[in-house]
C-alpha cells in the first residue's frame, strides 16, 4: 500500500471519520491512483475497478472502529498491537 498523501508504502493505517462524501473519496484514490500511474483519464475499466476499490475500502473501514490502528499483511487486516 502507498500513502494517499506520501506517496510512501506502508502496512500500517489508522481508521478515520472524515467530513468527505464517498465521491470526494473516489476523486482523492483516483487523483493518487493516477499520479502513481495505475490508472488512465477515460479508460472505462480503470473507472470500474477504481469504484469497486472505493467500495472496498468503505465497507472494509465501517468494520471497524474509528481510530484503530490496521496492519496489512498479504491480504488479511489486523488490528495493531
Amino acid at each position: 500500500m502507498t500513502g494517499m498523501a506520501s506517496g510512501q508504502s506502508t502496512t500500517t493505517f489508522t481508521i478515520r471519520d472524515l467530513d468527505i462524501t464517498r465521491e470526494m473519496y473516489h476523486e482523492m484514490l483516483w487523483s493518487t491512483l493516477e499520479r502513481d500511474t495505475w490508472v488512465t483519464e477515460g479508460n472505462t475499466e480503470d473507472e470500474e475497478w477504481v469504484g469497486k476499490l472505493v467500495a472496498l475500502h468503505l465497507d472494509l473501514a465501517a468494520g471497524f472502529e474509528v481510530g484503530v490502528p490496521l496492519r496489512l499483511n498479504g491480504d488479511r487486516l489486523h488490528e495493531r498491537r
